[in-house]
């Protein structure tokens, strides 16, 4: 009988020096903090965006100075009868083919459809650069007789316009000018030979 306690004994002390040795061999789980991570994704490179000119839904809006633009002109018809005769220096009041930037100027002109005998109800006059472009907006003020005398056409007299306009915030260069009318709505747009410089 005592042979037969002292196996069970000697047993069941086996199987416990086997399953501490089991317990000792198992290896913890990592903490969460040291478990391996995903690598960060690396960074994306922007480029700087530079804002959009605003679109020309109305260039003919009266503004104080020179309105950025996009140099699309859909819808816009072509007329031939316009020009803008001077530009003059706000400042000086003399007539200028080169004004500072931060000066303010005066574009002076007609405008007309002169092949059906219409004036339109509000004018602009664009600045067009290279990649530049800038509105300013009005109504005809000015009676022309030389325009009326020339078409033969007395309904055009009131064709001249003399559009004030800050050059704050237009780019240096050289910009030539066209002449843009509304005809209630009916677009057109009408080139000059006639530059100016910002400088």
């Amino acid at each position: 009988m005592r042979i037969g306690i002292k196996r069970d004994l000697l047993m069941v002390g086996v199987l416990g020096v086997v399953a501490l040795g089991v317990v000792a061999c198992r290896q913890p789980n990592p903490p969460a903090a040291e478990a391996e991570q995903a690598p960060a994704p690396a960074p994306v490179a922007t480029e700087a965006v530079e804002p959009a000119a605003p679109a020309m839904e109305d260039p003919f809006a009266a503004t104080a100075s020179l309105v950025p633009v996009t140099s699309k002109l859909d819808g816009f018809a072509v007329v031939k009868s316009c020009n803008v005769d001077s530009v003059v220096d706000a400042n000086t009041d003399k007539e200028a083919s080169a004004l500072p930037q931060s000066g303010q100027a005066k574009f002076i002109g007609w405008a007309a459809d002169s092949d059906a005998g219409k004036l339109p109800t509000r004018v602009a006059v664009l600045l067009r650069g290279v990649d530049k472009f800038y509105v300013v907006g009005g109504q005809l003020s000015l009676e022309r007789e030389d325009v009326a005398s020339s078409t033969g056409n007395a309904a055009l007299l009131k064709s001249g316009f003399a559009l004030p306009a800050s050059l704050a915030g237009v780019e240096p260069g050289s910009y030539t000018l066209d002449v843009l009318m509304d005809f209630d709505g009916a677009k057109a747009s009408c080139a000059t030979a006639e530059t100016v410089q910002v400088q």
